[in-house]
């Protein structure tokens, strides 16, 4: 298991928690959701944007990315961190670190991680949706 760094952990934390949702197969609502950690038939588990929080208001579990899919899939800490890391983050080219501004390509949930490197323009494309916000991890 590759060792992640605080750059790398902070990027996940960063990630869209309502897209983390998505991606374990929850059906998100006007920013709630079926709480999968009980027997739920009314929206009781709610994320809160501006935080990239959620928080079940019937089993008071609550958390950001990380924890969602720590609790979601019953996973460790560095389980949840390679999972998350799985669908988000591809490997830097042929092994080398990572440059000052060189970013991470995103990729679709499932697809598995390639050694291709991301574009220039893809680069710029990532940083422009981050910067926005509007990045959601299916």
């Amino acid at each position: 298991m590759k060792v992640m760094d605080r750059i790398e952990l902070q990027k996940l934390r960063e990630l869209p928690v309502e897209g983390v949702a998505e991606r374990l197969g929850l059906q998100v609502t006007r920013h709630k959701a079926l709480c999968p950690f009980h027997d739920d038939h009314h929206a009781s588990l709610s994320f809160s944007v501006r935080r990239n929080t959620f928080r079940c208001f019937v089993c008071n579990a609550s958390g950001g990315t990380i924890d969602l899919v720590m609790r979601y899939l019953n996973l460790g800490f560095k389980e949840a961190c390679s999972w998350l890391a799985d669908g988000v983050l591809t490997p830097p080219p042929c092994g080398h670190p990572l440059s000052e501004g060189e970013t991470y390509r995103t990729l679709p949930a499932g697809q598995k991680n390639s050694s291709l490197c991301a574009s220039p323009s893809e680069t710029l494309d990532l940083q422009r949706a981050n910067e926005r916000s509007t990045f959601v991890a299916r």
